[in-house]
């Protein structure tokens, strides 16, 4: 068959048979794609002594090329990591992974829109679209997991420092070191894990190089102010030793007090918060119930009022007499 005889036969509308058979290959391919995806999502890792270097990502050895379809210059880069780090992701495939994940969801409703394209030729701009705009959409999330998994972190370190800035003077007055302190706090304050592996990375921090640098190194990991007061605390009391104890103390103190401001602001704003639910869940409720009444005698009233018109209108039209017959009919009596 030559090129021209083939172009006739390609351009005709597939049969039934035709469409059954593309269905179903577009459906075995997406499952396998699928499956692939999850399959290196989920796989089990292996068991060695370095897990850590061996680790590629969450797409295995796909994820940094995955990762670096879509380039970002040195900046950008940067400020990802630095927020990564703020999130508690420290491992060194975290952010090959996260834009992994982005591009995976990008072009998995990408490509599901072009499938259903093909499937349905008259439709195959809008499907592609539509592809497009979920593909967009949800390469968003990964960003937004990592942005909302920082805030939280952030929220409940902040939670713990006040705790922390007394057990800190309780160990200073009781003559432990530095190091020793840190070890002790980070094992007690189990209630707030973040802080605490926080504290265990500021102490082998410590022990590898000097505690300016490391105090520096944990301002940046956990930018809040009230970690920036413990940190200068800290250098504080590294210098005066137990001088500096009656200032923990009163700092602790502040920041309860501060925090019992924020929860009684966070309590005020509450009303300001249900005004919306109760607008557009609650009032339409109790509005159906408030006007069902009248709206029910309304709609009976009408009804009875247009059958009242219905059975009156007959009555008034009468029986369909010709006068001008009845007219006739008498003069030709009287001439008889």
């Amino acid at each position: 068959m030559t090129a021209l005889q083939f172009i006739p036969v390609f351009a005709a509308a597939p049969s039934d048979n035709e469409v059954l058979f593309m269905m179903i290959a577009s459906g075995i391919g997406s499952a396998l794609l699928v499956f692939i995806v999850l399959y290196m999502i989920f796989r089990p890792k292996k068991k060695s002594q370095d897990d850590d270097l061996d680790d590629d990502g969450v797409f295995g050895r796909l994820t940094p090329g995955l990762a670096n379809v879509i380039p970002e210059n040195e900046k950008e880069n940067r400020e990802f990591r630095q927020l990564l780090r703020q999130a508690g992701f420290y491992s060194p495939t975290a952010r090959n992974s996260i834009y992994a994940t982005r591009l995976v969801l990008f072009l998995l409703p990408l490509f599901a829109g072009m499938y259903a394209g093909v499937l349905f030729p008259d439709l195959m701009l809008q499907y592609t679209c539509l592809g497009l705009f979920v593909g967009t959409t949800l390469s968003i999330i990964p960003r937004l997991y990592v942005y909302w998994v920082r805030k939280r972190r952030l929220e409940r370190i902040r939670s713990g420092i006040a705790d922390t800035m007394d057990m800190f003077a309780m160990c200073a007055s009781g003559g432990m070191t530095m190091n020793e302190s840190l070890e002790y706090i980070s094992e007690q304050i189990y209630e707030y894990p973040e802080l605490s592996q926080e504290l265990c990375i500021l102490r082998r921090q410590i022990e590898l190089g000097s505690l300016e640098d490391a105090i520096k190194d944990l301002v940046e990991r956990v930018n809040i102010p009230e970690m920036r007061q413990f940190s200068y605390l800290l250098l504080r009391s590294s210098q005066l030793g137990n001088q500096s104890n009656t200032a923990l103390n009163e700092q602790a103190d502040h920041l309860r007090a501060m925090r019992r401001h924020h929860a009684m602001a966070q309590a005020n704003k509450t009303p300001t918060k249900l005004v919306f639910p109760l607008m557009f869940c609650f009032a339409p409720a109790a509005l159906i119930l408030m006007l069902s009444p009248s709206l029910m005698t309304i709609y009976d009233f009408m009804a009875s009022k247009e059958t009242q018109q219905d059975i009156v209108q007959p009555l008034q039209a009468g029986p369909n007499i010709d006068l001008n017959t009845l007219n006739g009919g008498g003069n030709a009596g009287s001439q008889d």
